[in-house]
């Protein structure tokens, strides 16, 4: 049968009576020590000893009493902090020392009146003793006065045959054969057996444990930024979650997917969110299946997870395949038909649905810019619109404003010629 391990006094020596320890025991300092340095040391004593246990058989616990340490180090080492948690700590050994005292006065109570019934009891059956035996003795020291004053022939003769003939002879009491007894009757000398109750193991009510904290940003199934190929941008990722009352930290953890090792494990939070900030860029091949989970230290004892997954957008800048170079067409035409123009039109639009880069815009852009010109100049009022907006989103995407400022005056041309031809009878 395995045995129950208790790290507190195997590691820090803290026996069962004074766990859950306060933060100046887990440290193994003096209470309310106000020493900085010490504290420190202390400190570096303790996480020095826990992380040895990291890699054991109990490694889940040596995390558990690390984050402890780290939540008495940010305690004790901020003075306003330590001045409320001293006080608290004061009230709460003061209650503890009232109630000690009250069960020693309690157990005194006990003691004195179980002394005071035993003497009682032992001074009435001393009582009833001497009240049964003095009689008796007095009785038997006149009969005795009295003969010795009494000469011997005048002392009484007991009749001898008198008292035999008075008493009548008692018949033998026969033995009953074992045949004759009734099924069930026990012999005298046998004593019933009494079954002798086993002291077992008193029972240990659990702890209930805190709600664990309730998860908000990102939400289950969420998509968060990734960063750029170039490293021009970091990575910034934003996590939120509801605040549990009375908790002293909380420890986050964020990994790619279930058993790996992730970016982040912070367990020393004071507040509920997190920022967690990156030059790097996740790969396509790593954009689904991240999780991040919580939990809270409250009075001590750590919350179960709550887990969520999210997913995480492509990295801006990847690589486009190169666009084949086609052989160069013969001379076209001064005019395009109207046809071939709305043709190209949507096949330009459609391609620029798909593009991803700066480069890639801007060169859209700039082939809307020619296409409208040339539509403007065929009459196609409505297809040279169309290019003319195309052609200033694509270059606001691709960062290029003299791009934009050429499509947006080309746009306004378009109009007063369509308004123009309007016009005319």
């Amino acid at each position: 049968m395995a045995r129950w391990f208790d790290p507190y006094q195997t590691w820090l020596g803290i026996p069962p009576s004074d766990q859950p320890a306060n933060y100046y025991r887990l440290l193994g300092l003096e209470t309310f020590e106000s020493d900085l340095d010490a504290i420190e040391a202390a400190v570096g004593q303790r996480v020095a000893l826990l992380r040895a246990h990291q890699a054991g058989r109990y490694a889940e616990f040596a995390q558990d009493l690390l984050a402890e340490v780290n939540a008495a180090r940010l305690c004790l080492l901020a003075p306003d902090r330590k001045v409320a948690y001293d006080a608290e700590l004061r009230q709460r050994l003061a209650l503890g020392e009232e109630k000690r005292l009250a069960r020693a006065r309690r157990r005194g109570w006990l003691v004195a009146g179980g002394l005071v019934a035993t003497v009682g009891a032992l001074l009435a059956a001393i009582g009833v003793y001497l009240g049964r035996t003095l009689p008796k003795a007095t009785d038997r020291g006149r009969e005795v006065a009295a003969m010795q004053n009494t000469r011997p022939e005048e002392l009484p003769r007991p009749n001898l045959s008198a008292e035999l003939e008075e008493k009548p002879k008692a018949p033998p009491v026969k033995p009953k054969p074992e045949s004759e007894k009734p099924a069930g009757e026990k012999k005298p000398s046998e004593k019933p057996a009494t079954a002798q109750p086993t002291p077992g193991p008193r029972p240990v009510t659990p702890k209930a444990r805190p709600a664990p904290p309730v998860l908000l940003k990102p939400a289950q199934g969420g998509v968060l930024p990734n960063g750029t190929r170039d490293r021009s941008r970091p990575r910034v990722w934003e996590f939120e979650w509801a605040s549990v009352e009375g908790a002293k930290a909380y420890q986050i953890q964020v990994q790619p997917s279930r058993g790996k090792r992730g970016p982040s494990d912070v367990s020393d939070l004071t507040e509920p969110h997190y920022r967690l900030t990156a030059r790097n860029f996740v790969p396509n091949q790593a954009l689904r299946n991240w999780h991040w989970r919580v939990r809270a230290l409250v009075d001590g004892n750590w919350t179960d997870w709550t887990e969520h997954t999210f997913d995480v957008a492509p990295a801006e800048g990847e690589p486009q395949a190169k666009p084949e170079k086609k052989p160069e067409a013969k001379a076209k035409p001064a005019v395009a038909t109207a046809e071939s123009l709305a043709k190209k039109a949507e096949e330009l639009a459609a391609s620029a649905r798909s593009v991803l880069t700066t480069s890639a815009h801007k060169s859209v852009a700039d082939e809307a810019l020619a296409l409208a010109a040339e539509a403007l100049r065929a009459e196609q009022f409505p297809t040279a619109a169309k290019l003319a907006k195309l052609a200033q989103a694509e270059a606001a995407k691709g960062r290029d404003k003299e791009t934009a400022l050429k499509a947006y005056s080309l746009g306004k041309q378009v109009q007063e010629a369509e308004r123009a031809g309007k016009k005319k009878p």
